[in-house]
Parts: structure tokens; C-alpha cells; sequence
């Protein structure tokens, strides 16, 4: 019988997660800006909307095979490594997947989506989707901007729509515009929210 060691073994194990967790983050860097608050108790949970409505939550379970080792007898810490981060990867594949499909459902369940029908990403286009949007601010005014998810094929795109936000003068009026309504209505909702006893 091959002797136990338990601390090493915790160790290996404690590190090795540490590592799924950066690896799924690496390949998923979108959420990585997800907060993550662990539950110990329960199945689910709710919240309350600004018109009062009570949803409840229902938790998603993700998870990836986690083969076994191919290596045989001499499967070390490298090959347990590479094998995390083949699973990491595919794990950031799921979670964005269903990211994304929880998103669509919440966005079509509002009526907050907008249909661009086939036309390509304009400034235009992206200043509507911020006026649909509700945006917060820091204690300085500055708006917290969303995250604009794309395909990287549309990179040069992107970039030269953002560029006619900063540069183009009645862009900039209009986007100043839709910042100035989205301050006052967060001011409005500041100054409404009830303070937690």
C-alpha cells in the first residue's frame, strides 16, 4: 500500500482549483466581471424588481467532465495541470453559453432588446442601445459604461463607431444628451432607494 499524504494532498488540490479558476477566467473574460456570491444553504432564491415584483431564482447547474488521467502510473502535477485547463476552457464555453442564453431570456422577458435586421454595428445604432439601457454612475457623475460583447471579426468596426462617437460633433450632442437623461433618472432612483435596516 502506498503511504497518504494528506497536507500534500490538500495542497495539490487547493492549487489546482485555484488554477481552474484562473484558467476559466482567462478563456472567459467576461466573467470575470461577474461577482460571485457563494450560497450555502438552499436551492434557489429572489429578488424584487423596481416595480416590486418578487422573482424567484433558479439555480443552472454547470459542470464538465473531468476525464481520467491518459498518462497512466506517471501522471504528474503538469499533466494534471494541462488536464484542468482543458477543463477550464470548456467550462468558460458553458458558463458564457449560458450567460448569454439567461440573458436573452431576461432581455426578451423586458422588452429591452433591439433588432438591428441585419444592418452593421453604427453609432448610431449603439447610441439607441444606450438609451434603451439604464446606466449607474460613479460618485464623481461619470457614467459606468457597459460591457459591448462582440464578435473580434467586427474589431475594426467597432472601433471605427467609436471613433465617430468622439469625433463626429452631432454624435457627441446626442450622446450627451442620452448621459445627461441617464444621470438625472439614476439621481431619480438614488434618491428613492430604500436604506436596508
Amino acid at each position: 500500500m502506498l503511504p497518504d499524504f494528506p497536507k500534500l494532498r490538500i495542497e495539490l488540490s487547493r492549487r489546482l482549483h485555484a488554477e481552474f479558476k484562473r484558467e476559466v477566467h482567462r478563456q472567459a473574460p467576461l466573467l470575470a466581471q461577474i461577482k460571485v456570491v457563494a450560497q450555502h444553504e438552499g436551492k434557489g432564491g429572489s429578488y424584487e424588481t423596481e416595480d416590486g415584483e418578487i422573482k424567484s431564482i433558479k439555480q443552472r447547474r454547470s459542470s464538465v467532465p473531468l476525464g481520467p488521467p491518459e498518462s497512466g502510473p506517471a501522471f504528474g502535477y503538469a499533466e494534471a495541470r494541462s488536464s484542468v485547463a482543458a477543463a477550464a476552457a470548456e467550462m468558460g464555453r458553458a458558463q458564457t453559453k449560458m450567460l448569454f442564453e439567461r440573458l436573452d431570456e431576461e432581455v426578451a422577458e423586458v422588452g429591452n432588446s433591439l433588432d438591428a435586421g441585419g444592418q452593421p454595428l453604427s453609432a448610431e445604432m449603439i447610441l439607441s442601445l444606450w438609451d434603451r439601457m439604464q446606466f449607474d454612475f460613479d460618485r464623481y457623475g461619470r457614467p459606468k459604461m457597459p460591457t459591448l460583447v462582440f464578435n473580434p471579426i467586427h474589431h475594426e468596426r467597432v472601433d471605427e463607431q467609436f471613433k465617430r462617437l468622439a469625433t463626429e460633433p452631432k454624435l457627441i450632442k446626442l450622446k450627451r444628451d442620452i448621459m445627461n437623461r441617464k444621470r438625472l433618472d439614476w439621481d431619480d432612483r438614488e434618491s428613492r432607494r430604500k436604506l436596508v435596516d
